[in-house]
């Protein structure tokens, strides 16, 4: 881990961060030997203290847990007016895939399944499924720097 030469900010949340490290340091080695240097990545992750609120963009084949749930999947009658959670909307059901990707998922569709999207569901049980997880990305510098 390095700290920063410098940085800066423009308000509200875009910072900017300069390293003392050459081209070839960051990059790294090619890391066909574990004993090489594998150079740097560069994270990016949303502050978890923040939390958001939404649903995804693209709409998902079908919805697994609560965090495949896509706005087309509740669009409003109107752009702009509120969702409508009533007991004569449809209910949103979640489909237990035949195979889990991993034992996460099935935690996930565990939790996930003791709530219902309906009329019933509660102010709680609606932040439960709008909670959008803090993204953490890492991208290496091979990937941001251009070929020498």
């Amino acid at each position: 881990m390095r700290t920063p030469l410098y940085e800066a900010k423009v308000a509200p949340d875009i910072y900017f961060f300069g390293f003392d490290l050459t081209v070839a340091e960051a990059k790294g080695e090619p890391g066909d030997d574990p004993s090489q240097d594998a150079g740097w990545f560069f994270v990016i992750k949303e502050r978890p203290g923040e939390p958001r609120f939404g649903l995804d963009i693209d709409k998902s084949p079908q919805i697994n847990d609560w965090n495949d749930l896509s706005w087309k999947d509740v669009q409003p009658a109107a752009p702009g007016s509120f969702i409508e959670i009533t007991d004569a909307s449809a209910a949103i059901p979640l489909i237990a895939p035949a195979a889990f990707e991993g034992p996460e998922k099935q935690d996930q569709f565990d939790d996930d399944k003791n709530i219902a999207w309906n009329g019933n569901m509660s102010s709680a049980d609606l932040a439960y499924i709008l909670f959008q997880v803090p993204v953490l990305v890492a991208v290496h510098a091979d990937e941001m720097l251009t070929p020498q």
